[in-house]
């Protein structure tokens, strides 16, 4: 039974080994959220716009 799209038709999937690459994740939204809160609150541009989840993302 192969898998079928909004019209019916059936797609035709290359069951062939998984690629040797590896594959890395990551959450940057959590991550970003994190920096944010981790480093201090004097981290700003000179204009005073905060750089703290930029700088602890990088």
């Amino acid at each position: 039974m192969a898998p079928k799209t909004l019209t019916g038709q059936e797609l035709e999937l290359d069951d062939g080994p998984a690629r040797e690459s590896e594959l890395f994740l990551v959450d940057g939204n959590n991550l970003a959220y994190r920096a944010f809160f981790a480093l201090p609150e004097e981290l700003a541009t000179s204009d005073g716009q905060p750089t703290n989840a930029l700088l602890g993302f990088t």
